[in-house]
C-alpha cells in the first residue's frame, strides 16, 4: 500500500516520486497484470479509471482487453485511486503524476 498524506495535497504542490516509494511496486504489479495486452491507449485508460472517469469508447474499441481489465476491478489501484482524488485541485501534481504513469508505462513496456 502507499502511503501518502491523510489530506488533500495543496494546490502548487509538485508530483516526487521518491515521496511515494510503493508507487514503483504498485505500477509493476498492474504493469505485470497487463504485460501481454496491447499497449494502444494503456496508460490512458487506467489514468482516466484512476480518476474515475468514465471509459472512453474509442479507446475501449480500440484496446477492450484493457477496458475489460478495468472494469473487471480486479487491479490494486485503491491506493493510485486515493492519490488522484486527493490531488484533484493540484493541477500541477496531477500533471506530473500522470506523466509519470504514462512514462512507466512507455519504459516497462518496451521491455516486453
Amino acid at each position: 500500500m502507499l502511503i501518502f498524506q491523510k489530506t488533500d495535497i495543496q494546490s502548487g504542490s509538485h508530483f516526487h516520486p521518491a515521496d511515494y516509494p510503493a508507487l514503483k511496486e504498485s505500477l509493476a504489479v498492474m504493469d505485470a497484470r497487463m504485460a501481454d495486452l496491447h499497449m494502444i491507449y494503456k496508460a490512458d485508460m487506467l489514468i482516466a479509471s484512476l480518476k474515475g472517469k468514465e471509459m472512453n469508447e474509442e479507446w475501449a474499441n480500440a484496446n477492450p482487453a484493457v477496458a475489460a481489465l478495468l472494469l473487471s476491478h480486479s487491479l490494486p489501484v485503491q491506493d493510485l485511486t486515493i492519490l488522484f482524488a486527493r490531488s484533484r485541485n493540484a493541477e500541477l501534481f496531477t500533471a506530473e503524476l500522470e506523466n509519470y504513469i504514462q512514462n512507466w508505462f512507455k519504459v516497462t513496456t518496451t521491455i516486453y
